[in-house]
């Protein structure tokens, strides 16, 4: 009971505060950015704020920014600068909790659900026969608005996939570097028979790592296929394990395609030479070895989902005094290689699922749980304010480093500019300070 009590009590003083104003954008001078210690990335996050002034200024000036003028205490409307939608989610994990949780609920008279979708058919079938619409129910999870399936609970004959394809709530599915673009289907197929447009979330996590992969130097080339997406007509050859990584290598019929699969991903030093040369390293990021698959298999589909990057849980690593940290650097370079992937695949990223804080100690300072990011948090101060039992956060100045850098790249977008310079401007700043 406990519990509960707290949890209300904090979702309603955050509603209390959204009311107050207090997710208002219409003092961005108000922002502090004595956190930045790279002079040139000041003045980049400086012209941004200026730039959103000015444009708040010209819609007041215009009458644009209506119910601006009174605040919402004095009878004015917040307006949509001052208003934020406030939604709960997470992991449905423990499936005993969820459904001590779960409810048969009436389906509110603005949904209209699919004729398959899980509703109590009883009811539907009287609401068919002209009773209200609002007599047909479905079961709906009441701990949050929005639930999603972990990348280690998607098995497809598992007991996570079975609740969540019988809740009505929108719902979320992990997608990792061990998701087969088949299974990815199927688990669709599963959750959303109907391809209800809003039903499920694809939420994306890679990994923004390097890794590199053999290049046959002789007249024979390479590509970096994985063979269970490969369209052509082939028949392959497993080959040999490497170090502790089992490496998969598949020889197509032609001697000019060499498939290289890595079903583990680790660090390895490769040293193989294949026949008819020698051997040259290429470098890519996990998450263009997967990403673009997922992508093309269900724009294939023809299944309609949300697609968020997830660039947290792809990129945890292990300090050298044992503590679970994530650097800034991958989680913008993940960030940054969904957007650019999600435009060569004629695709759109919708959203990016942070994990942040703007807890303070006693003194007023940030945890330090996350390295990087415009006021360098470097290892050996993780220690200071580390105050996670779980998962690393971003702090308040680092989660504002990435509105800077989202706002910068959609700023350059709008202006037509590649996506080359779209990303590199404020990030190659990050890069450079955090070689220093």
């Amino acid at each position: 009971m406990l519990a509960y009590f707290h949890s209300t009590t904090t979702l309603n003083y955050i509603r209390s505060l959204l009311t107050s104003g207090f997710a208002s954008l219409h003092s961005p001078r108000d922002w502090s950015l004595s956190h930045v210690r790279s002079p040139a990335l000041r003045r980049g996050f400086e012209t941004i704020i200026d730039g959103l002034s000015d444009a708040l200024d010209f819609s007041r000036t215009i009458g644009a920014d209506a119910g601006a003028s009174n605040s919402y205490e004095q009878g004015g409307g917040r307006g949509t600068l001052g208003e934020v939608d406030f939604y709960t989610s997470h992991e449905g994990l423990m499936l005993a909790y969820e459904s001590a949780l779960t409810r048969e609920l009436p389906v509110p008279s603005s949904v209209v659900p699919p004729q398959s979708a899980n509703v109590n058919a009883s009811s539907a079938s009287s609401a068919t026969s002209g009773s209200s619409p609002s007599q047909i129910k479905a079961h709906y999870n009441t701990g949050a608005h929005f639930l999603w399936i972990g990348d280690r609970t998607r098995q497809l004959t598992g007991a996570h996939v079975e609740y969540f394809r019988g809740i009505r709530n929108p719902i979320g599915i992990k997608v990792g570097p061990t998701m087969q673009p088949e299974e990815l289907v199927r688990v669709l197929e599963i959750v959303n028979p109907e391809k209800e447009m809003g039903r499920v979330t694809l939420i994306t996590r890679y990994g923004a790592s390097k890794h590199s992969f053999l290049s046959s130097g002789g007249e024979s080339s390479m590509v970096i296929v994985h063979p269970l997406i490969d369209e052509r007509p082939s028949h392959f050859m497993k080959a040999f394990s490497l170090s502790l990584t089992l490496v998969e290598i598949y020889f197509h019929h032609s001697p000019s395609w060499l498939l290289v699969f890595f079903p583990e991903i680790r660090e390895i030093e490769p040293s193989y030479s294949p026949p008819g040369g020698g051997t040259s390293a290429l470098s890519m990021y996990i998450i263009d070895a997967h990403l673009p698959a997922h992508i093309r298999v269900v724009q294939k589909s023809g299944h309609p989902v949300a697609w968020i990057c997830d660039p947290m849980h792809g990129n945890t690593q292990t300090s050298s005094s044992g503590l679970k940290t994530r650097h800034f650097n991958n989680i913008i370079a993940e960030i940054t290689a969904s957007l650019r992937i999600h435009t060569e695949c004629d695709s759109r990223l919708n959203g990016v699922s942070l994990e942040f804080t703007g807890e303070l100690n006693e003194e007023g300072y940030s945890v330090t749980e996350c390295l990087g990011g415009s006021m360098e948090l470097a290892e050996e101060e993780l220690g200071l304010r580390y105050q996670s039992f779980c998962d690393p956060r971003l702090n308040f100045e680092q989660s504002l480093d990435i509105a800077f850098l989202m706002s910068n790249h959609f700023k350059k977008e709008r202006r037509g500019m590649t996506q080359s310079s779209v990303i590199d401007a404020l990030y190659q700043e990050f890069k450079k300070s955090s070689n220093a």
